[in-house]
């Protein structure tokens, strides 16, 4: 299994490289239609290769449960994958993410220009505010939005307390579709890890949350449904 990993991740880094390349090249010119192009087929590729590559298979439940038009999809975080995998299935997905990533060679100027949700956590408070005016306008723009409620990667199995942000979206714009995803993606990929297991990654989209509800009622819903594959 370790030669599997090396061969994923020297294949990861020389297929980023060159479809970054590729990208801010067509980026001049096509702007923001090569970029959803090419972080799609970025995403695919990658994907592809964890199933081929480290012999991962994927087990995808719930597909019929997302809305038509934008929504926000509220995820456990356990590993990297997610974050290649959501974009294959949510059209145009945007993630909110550290403003810090986009100083990663390639792969930051793509998070900047693919509309991802920065976030800059040094401002504090006034965090919420800035991610909120951002998901309005990707919700008028009939993306999705997803966000790792939790605040970062977590162990599979471990029930960590959801940040209020969400909740604070939701009243904001309770006419927008909620939809809570199970995966466990962690006991495969773990978290700040390199290495990459053989299994099966099960991730299970639920029904959507729809209409005003209260935060205390908002929150629960979510840690019971992204906690549960059922």
């Amino acid at each position: 299994m370790i030669i599997r990993c090396i061969l994923f991740w020297v294949f990861f880094t020389v297929m980023t490289v060159i479809i970054g390349v590729i990208g801010i090249v067509t980026l001049g010119f096509m702007f923001q239609a090569s970029n959803f192009y090419i972080v799609d087929k970025w995403c695919r590729l990658m994907t592809w290769s964890c199933s081929y590559i480290c012999n991962i298979k994927v087990v995808v439940k719930g597909l019929e449960n997302l809305p038509k038009g934008g929504y926000i999809a509220v995820s456990k975080h356990q590993s990297m994958w997610e974050t290649l995998f959501f974009p294959t299935v949510m059209k145009n997905a945007a993630a909110v993410v550290k403003r810090e990533l986009v100083f990663i060679p390639i792969y930051g100027l793509f998070l900047y220009f693919y509309g991802m949700v920065l976030i800059d956590r040094s401002k504090g408070a006034r965090i919420l505010n800035h991610m909120m005016q951002i998901v309005k306008k990707r919700m008028q723009q009939g993306r999705v939005v997803f966000i790792f409620p939790e605040g970062t990667r977590v162990k599979p199995g471990v029930i960590a307390p959801i940040k209020p942000g969400i909740a604070a979206i939701h009243n904001e714009m309770p006419e927008v579709p909620i939809v809570p995803v199970y995966l466990d993606s962690g006991y495969v990929w773990p978290r700040k890890s390199l290495y990459i297991r053989s299994g099966t990654i099960t991730v299970s989209f639920k029904k959507p949350i729809i209409g005003a509800c209260s935060k205390e009622e908002l929150l629960q819903k979510l840690q019971n449904e992204i906690n549960s594959e059922d």
